[in-house]
């Protein structure tokens, strides 16, 4: 599928409106780690490329709400181009919303969805269980399995409308970025559809809590079992906190900690102001992807802060990026 002009416009406009905030960064105090109250304003971001891809709108069939297992919250968008043909393989695109993992919606992906759906691909744009309300105990091991469930009903209901899918790609941003490079290094193994590539801009590599915190006083032990029970969900002793256990548990949800020689290539984005996301992350990422010679691209945002805001030149770089690895690892 030949780009146009309008068409990386459109998904430049995309990516600018996409991003919004992931876990506060080096807070004082291990109750700020997920902020339940804290309002994330990106609503008024979705205009204008709601406005940019509408044109296309008449090229794919939207299924909305699909229930996909029975945690709170847990919908998808189903976008299936209607010129693709069901008797060749065809490509998934899993989308995931940013928002802190406390806030957020699949309508913030909304448009990124229509730009892939009016390019010929399958594309998932889905709602997971956020730590708000009632939802206390939602971690980062039961956003993952979710999202490994939506895969699964995808296969499914693809399968029912006569469509094969032989390849994907998690994508996000971030806290929807650390999601997508989680399902693609945890799941390498058992995803219902095999992974041709991951891409991300912003997103959380690692939840190791030193990571998080960087400050000798706030590495107590008690705010690590908070830390470790927020984040994984399990409950961890004292003795499991100094004897490594603790780790072993934050790195089965830490992205960074799966990758290998075997990884799948790998499309990061990151800001060199960013506050929220530390930069040290992807810059750590990114150097255990060399050493195990994985395929990658590391578009750098240097004046950028977390919502890669500052460098129209990159953002440009990043979106063709994004084709060139669709049009690349999709056929390969």
């Amino acid at each position: 599928m030949k780009k146009t002009k309008n068409a990386v416009v459109s998904l430049v406009l995309a990516l600018v409106m996409m991003v919004a905030c992931v876990v506060p960064s080096f807070a004082a105090d291990i109750d700020d780690l997920w902020d339940t109250d804290r309002v994330y304003d990106y609503t008024d971001y979705w205009y204008i490329p709601e406005a940019a891809v509408a044109d296309n709108s008449g090229i794919y069939d939207i299924t909305k709400d699909i229930k996909y297992c029975k945690y709170p919250d847990t919908e998808y968008d189903l976008y299936v181009p209607n010129f693709i043909s069901k008797s060749a393989d065809q490509h998934l695109i899993l989308l995931m919303h940013s928002g802190a993992y406390t806030s957020g919606d699949k309508k913030q992906q909304q448009c990124f969805a229509q730009y892939y759906a009016s390019r010929g691909y399958i594309v998932g744009n889905l709602n997971y269980t956020l730590r708000a309300g009632e939802n206390q105990d939602a971690s980062i091991n039961m956003m993952d399995k979710e999202v490994l469930l939506c895969v699964k009903d995808i296969v499914k209901r693809t399968k029912k409308m006569g469509y094969k899918i032989s390849t994907m790609a998690p994508a996000g941003f971030s806290a929807g970025g650390g999601l997508a490079l989680l399902y693609a290094n945890r799941h390498q193994d058992d995803s219902p559809i095999p992974i041709a590539f991951v891409f991300e801009g912003s997103g959380v590599t690692s939840f190791y809590f030193e990571d998080w915190y960087t400050e000798k006083a706030y590495q107590t032990v008690r705010n690590k079992q908070v830390y470790v029970k927020t984040m994984t969900g399990y409950d961890v002793t004292e003795k499991q906190v100094k004897n490594g256990y603790a780790d072993k548990l934050l790195a089965k949800i830490s992205p960074i900690s799966y990758v290998n020689k075997n990884t799948v290539p790998t499309l990061m984005a990151h800001g060199g102001q960013d506050t929220v996301v530390p930069t040290f992350m992807s810059k750590e990422y990114k150097k255990k992807l060399k050493k195990y010679g994985v395929t990658y691209k590391y578009v750098y945002f240097e004046n950028s802060g977390h919502t890669l805001e500052s460098d129209p030149d990159q953002l440009l770089k990043m979106a063709a990026l994004i084709d060139e690895y669709c049009d690349t690892y999709f056929n390969e």
